[in-house]
């Protein structure tokens, strides 16, 4: 068996501020998989557990577009990236854009590792291994500095 997790390094007052309460974060580690998995199972799975804990799920970035982000719960963006590697700019701009129009204070990513990437046997992903690398040279571009944690997948013994 496999299961995910959430890693962060967040302490308790950045963890409440962006509203990853304990029982969310063990919501997602009780998500258990048994053999192939695919990204848009785990988006899926990820959204479902952001939604019954207050965040607005496919948040329009506009009221005259059709662009979205995740969610957003009070003043917290969300994107859970689980697609192609050069989405993560375009996830980068709408935040932006929402703090920019006051919508949002605090952005959250969520990206799989390398390791999840690997399991569900794809690639060209946003990693979070990936993404980190890019945004210490893309940072100065963004109204908004992202807190960006990585979904790992661990397997059980």
């Amino acid at each position: 068996m496999f299961r995910l997790e959430l890693i962060h390094g967040l302490d308790k007052e950045t963890l409440d501020t962006l509203y990853l309460s304990k029982k969310l974060l063990d919501e997602i580690k009780h998500l258990r998989f048994s053999n192939y998995l695919r990204m848009p199972t785990v988006k899926k799975e990820i959204h479902e557990i952001f939604s019954s804990h207050g965040f607005r799920m496919k948040q329009k970035v506009h009221v005259d577009s059709n662009i979205f982000i995740s969610g957003i719960q009070n003043e917290v963006g969300l994107c859970i990236q689980m697609g192609y590697k050069n989405n993560w700019y375009y996830d980068m701009a709408k935040l932006s854009l929402l703090k920019s129009d006051n919508h949002i204070k605090e952005a959250l990513i969520i990206l799989p590792s390398k390791e999840l990437e690997k399991f569900c046997h794809t690639s060209n992903v946003a990693t979070f291994e990936l993404i980190l690398e890019r945004y210490r040279i893309f940072k100065n571009m963004y109204k908004i500095k992202p807190h960006i944690l990585k979904l790992d997948i661990k397997q059980e013994y």
